[in-house]
């Protein structure tokens, strides 16, 4: 299934028109296409896409360079039946940035998330689409090789995906499994002097590979490169990455690598439309 953003932009349109003019008949017209836009959300499912907000894009029409704006696709990864919100991950990296200055850095005193808080939240989403948003709780995850965490929990709009979420919405077996088959292999090769040390060790497991990959949704988008995640890779100056096979790599890069793809996440709760269907009643 596939959703427009046009179906919800023009149903909004039609309502402000409606209202401004008090026709009635019209306005009708307008709250119903929401509503349907609203049965639409709930009968998306995980692999499903749909449009939501939008953003610049550069075209490259030789002689002439051009910045279009586009919407942005995101990829359905949880459809929360006790509650009814959608949670979505753009299909492409929206752009390439470095995830913070050099050195150790957390995820709440990030560059990427006041940048994707901020900068970005205002210019890709419109005000009736921000009232669908609702914030996400984002808590710290351990890198259990490394055993290197964050320590503060947040609450974003947008926000990057954990290791644990990664393995759970693209069909692995779980982080549980994934750490004690990275245990196993470190074991099994440093056998004759086993312990040795995380920060040795976790250089030699570059990858920790869910059991399936949706390849369609894994890959970053037009070039083959990483994208990050929140989690702490080898120490805090380093995070995890995806790469463009679909696997993740556990140690990480360095956080002032500006090279890296940004794939946001976010939820949307349908049951806010309510809140905007009320807005336009006369």
């Amino acid at each position: 299934m596939y959703l427009r953003e046009y179906d919800f932009e023009c149903a909004v349109s039609m309502a402000k028109d409606g209202k401004e003019r008090g026709d009635h008949e019209h306005l009708a017209r307008a709250l119903t296409m929401l509503q349907d836009y609203r049965h639409a959300l709930g009968q998306l499912k995980p692999g499903d896409r749909m449009e939501f907000g939008s953003y610049f894009v550069a075209n490259d029409i030789k002689p002439i360079k051009l910045l279009l704006r586009v919407p942005i696709v995101w990829l359905v990864l949880e459809n929360d039946r006790t509650d009814g919100s959608l949670l979505l991950l753009s299909e492409r990296s929206l752009d390439w940035e470095f995830y913070g200055d050099m050195g150790a850095c957390s995820w709440e005193a990030s560059y990427l998330r006041k940048w994707l808080n901020g900068a970005c939240l205002d210019d890709w989403f419109a005000q009736e689409e921000r009232i669908l948003m609702s914030r996400t709780v984002c808590r710290p995850e351990k890198n259990q090789i490394s055993d290197v965490s964050d320590e503060e929990t947040t609450e974003d709009w947008l926000f990057l995906l954990s290791f644990s979420e990664v393995l759970q919405y693209f069909g692995g077996k779980g982080p549980g499994k994934a750490w004690k088959n990275v245990r196993r292999f470190l074991f099994e090769r440093y056998t004759d002097h086993y312990p040795v040390s995380h920060r040795d060790a976790v250089g030699v497991i570059p990858f920790v590979q869910p059991s399936y990959q949706d390849k369609r949704a894994m890959e970053i988008s037009y070039e083959a490169k990483e994208w990050w995640l929140r989690t702490p890779g080898v120490d805090k100056e380093y995070r995890m990455v995806v790469c463009a096979d679909g696997s993740v790599d556990v140690q990480g890069m360095k956080v002032g690598c500006d090279e890296v793809g940004v794939r946001p996440a976010l939820r949307l709760r349908p049951d806010a439309l309510e809140q905007i269907k009320s807005a336009f009643v006369i």
